[in-house]
């Protein structure tokens, strides 16, 4: 999926290593009791900006998270995320 500069960075490949490796697309399917209480024992933070082209994924992401009992938190800060800037701000607050 190319969205705004940011291209496909699979350039149109997908196979199951794709699809697991990308939360979006495995959680909505994803029943099973003893990988959901993994993922439930994990820190899930994510951070996205307000201007941000990847907001609506992350709300998305944030969602089904909550929909599977899975806790997390969102943070939107102000202005985009991917840029070099943001990233080292975002790495300060949350590593």
């Amino acid at each position: 999926m190319k969205v705004e500069s940011f291209g496909d960075l699979f350039d149109g490949y997908y196979d199951d290593s794709v699809y697991f490796h990308t939360p979006a697309h495995f959680l909505p399917g994803l029943g099973s009791d003893w990988r959901l209480d993994r993922l439930r024992e994990r820190d899930i933070v994510l951070t996205i900006g307000d201007a941000d082209p990847f907001l609506d994924n992350n709300r998305y992401l944030s969602r089904l998270l909550a929909d599977k009992n899975i806790g997390h938190q969102l943070h939107v800060s102000d202005g985009r995320a991917h840029r070099a800037g943001a990233w080292r701000k975002m790495a300060a607050l949350y590593i």
